[in-house]
């Protein structure tokens, strides 16, 4: 899903989450219609603690 496949959608008030290895393609997106718009974007680094630990499991 590519940015610009939500400019649709910027026509009301759009809150999105991306949890994506290439979120920072989000970080400047366009706002068309003057309504506003949230955009959560997953981390491009981490911190070292936190590398290396591999996915969590919920138990």
């Amino acid at each position: 899903l590519h940015p610009g496949d939500l400019y649709p959608f910027t026509r009301k008030p759009l809150f999105i989450i991306v949890d994506s290895s290439n979120s920072v393609a989000y970080k400047n997106f366009t706002n068309l219609f003057g309504q506003p718009l949230v955009c959560l974007l997953s981390p491009t680094a981490y911190p070292k603690a936190l590398q290396g630990t591999g996915s969590r499991h919920v138990a």
